[in-house]
């Protein structure tokens, strides 16, 4: 499986730590965090892999750029947050409970991980090896293969939706499968995942979420870092959206598109997070947080302190001092 790991930067950000017929187990190297990665061999050209991640910065793809042939991939989030940009322009942020579809020869330039941890798996497929082994297989998919590329390769942006019903059903029993170390069930469920795909593709764009442009995800990315920057001031959708010059609603799909939050949601959420580190790491009272944190009552402080972790912030010290 020399050609695909090479290819999709397995070896660069991972070291190979167990490999059997048709398997591959990949250690995250520890200069970009940790996690595991695991790559199957479905059939001849097609892989299946499973990845839970902790990366601690963006990777950055400089030497390949460009697949060997033409490609697809259906990549299905689990868990976390993931923006990729590919030297086409094209941009796409993920997140839990969507899918992915991709084709063509690009391959991404960065991957940027937005949250702590990130699982997640995906279908890769090279379309003439794929071809040939679905027809030896099943002699009508070979068609439908090409009718699945053709439709996603002739898209301005690759489609981006969430995942529909059926296809997390499959997801969930290939993740049984994949922890009972079922291999032979693993290709045969990966086979009827990829086919209930191509049979049903035009189905799920009713599905379909909206992939913003460079400029828009730019600008949230900026106000993002605006939000961590003042997490003592009381901001409004108007005041951000007219600040970075883009339109409330953009403003607020794309933030939660990119972070699994709307911008309130997401502000309460690194809030809390803050409030921890403070509860956990200083001497401050829970007054001194709150004021810290932006909330000058700390009755309120405390209500969304156990909104977010079941328990009032003076309850949670004294349990993680015991």
């Amino acid at each position: 499986m020399d050609k695909i790991s090479n290819e999709i930067m397995t070896t660069k950000f991972s070291t190979k730590i167990e490999s059997h017929t048709d398997k591959e187990i990949y250690d995250i190297k520890p200069e970009f965090g940790s996690g595991s990665f695991t790559l199957y061999r479905i059939l001849d050209g097609m892989y299946l892999s499973h990845s839970d991640l902790r990366i601690n910065q963006i990777l950055v793809n400089k030497t390949h750029r460009v697949f060997s042939e033409p490609v697809f991939k259906l990549h299905y989030c689990l868990g976390g947050v993931c923006i990729s940009r590919c030297h086409d322009e094209k941009i796409y942020s993920i997140q839990k409970g969507n899918t992915g579809y991709f084709v063509g020869t690009n391959n991404f330039n960065e991957l940027e991980f937005l949250t702590d941890t990130y699982h997640s798996i995906s279908l890769f497929c090279y379309l003439h090896d794929i071809c040939a082994s679905m027809e030896a297989l099943l002699t009508e998919t070979k068609d439908r293969l090409k009718v699945f590329y053709a439709a996603h390769h002739k898209r301005k942006n690759y489609l981006y939706i969430k995942t529909p019903v059926k296809i997390l059903q499959l997801i969930n029993q290939l993740m049984e499968l994949i922890k009972a170390e079922n291999q032979n069930m693993v290709k045969i469920r990966a086979i009827e995942l990829l086919l209930e795909e191509i049979d049903h593709f035009d189905e799920y764009l009713q599905y379909e979420r909206k992939i913003f442009n460079h400029t828009t995800m730019k600008k949230v990315e900026s106000i993002k870092l605006f939000i961590d920057q003042n997490i003592q001031r009381h901001l409004t959708i108007e005041e951000l959206g007219n600040k970075f010059d883009l339109n409330e609603t953009d403003l607020k799909n794309c933030f939660k598109q990119a972070y699994g939050y709307g911008p309130y949601a997401y502000l309460r959420h690194y809030r809390m997070q803050i409030a921890v580190n403070l509860l956990l790491n200083t001497q401050k009272s829970v007054l001194e947080v709150a004021n810290t944190v932006g909330y000058a009552n700390p009755s309120k402080f405390s209500n969304a302190f156990k909104m977010t972790f079941g328990i009032t912030p003076l309850r949670y010290r004294k349990l993680q001092q015991q």
